[in-house]
């Protein structure tokens, strides 16, 4: 569980225009990982979503990427690791493990479940005003997201980014059709029920997920998410201090300069 001082730093670095939801507590994160766990099946099945981990999960380069995501901070075990590397060469692999051997439980349980349940909490970051209208709005969204990232960093947490939930009912609720595959509108609109159901426990506040029409506020939780203006700006998980991912910003928010281009 985070501290009163932690959640009290992190709601503060936000900023006014901002309010932090907290999912916390055994249930809550429960009720989370069981939203994320369905949402990656979604996400590991349809091949719209293959052709992305395809093209940014760098494969020949484990630890360190110039231009992708390392293989190994895909959070695997090196068994699991070696078997997706190996199944992703093909999207026929793909829908015959998924189809006789149960291709996505693993990385399920591994990425969305246990640490869904293991995190600190899971939050959402709202915007307080209208709907974003033009593109100040959307900086000004990610300016908070980049301030709580830094504060959580400067704390000693980890944050994980945990946006498909939002993505996929955004689909939903803007009647997008997101995937050549039929039971993947179906799926979303599970999702984007699930997503409603979770978060309407909490204060009922008009706020907007990616772009659609939202009526929630949501508590706080190990899970760390990103956000929109006027719509959840963020949704993710807070992992607990002595995470294994290096924590690249030591200097306060405030003090951080875009470093110059050299001539």
């Amino acid at each position: 569980m985070l501290t009163i001082d932690q959640k009290s730093a992190l709601e503060a670095s936000a900023g006014d225009g901002y309010m932090i939801v907290w999912l916390d507590g055994w249930r809550n994160r429960l009720k989370v990982a069981r939203l994320l766990f369905a949402t990656a099946k979604l996400r590991l099945t349809i091949p719209e979503a293959y052709a992305v981990h395809r093209e940014v999960i760098d494969w020949q380069n484990p630890q360190f990427s110039p231009d992708k995501v390392p293989s190994r901070a895909v959070g695997l075990d090196p068994f699991a690791l070696t078997l997706m590397r190996w199944v992703m060469k093909s999207w026929k692999r793909v829908k015959f493990f998924n189809t006789y051997f149960a291709g996505t439980f693993l990385p399920r349980v591994e990425l969305d479940l246990v640490p869904g349940l293991a995190c600190a909490a899971h939050f959402l970051i709202v915007a307080k005003k209208a709907p974003p209208a033009v593109i100040d709005d959307y900086i000004a969204a990610g300016g908070a997201i980049q301030r709580f990232w830094l504060t959580a960093a400067g704390l000693g947490l980890s944050m994980q980014p945990e946006v498909t939930p939002l993505v996929f009912s955004a689909y939903h609720r803007a009647g997008t059709r997101f995937s050549a595959q039929d039971a993947a509108g179906e799926a979303a609109r599970n999702i984007a029920r699930s997503l409603s159901d979770l978060v309407s426990e909490g204060p009922c506040t008009p706020c907007r997920f990616h772009g659609s029409h939202w009526r929630r506020q949501v508590r706080h939780r190990p899970i760390a998410a990103f956000a929109a203006p006027r719509t959840a700006s963020a949704f993710g998980r807070q992992a607990n201090k002595h995470s294994r991912t290096p924590h690249l910003s030591s200097v306060p928010p405030d003090r951080c300069i875009p470093r110059k281009s050299p001539p």
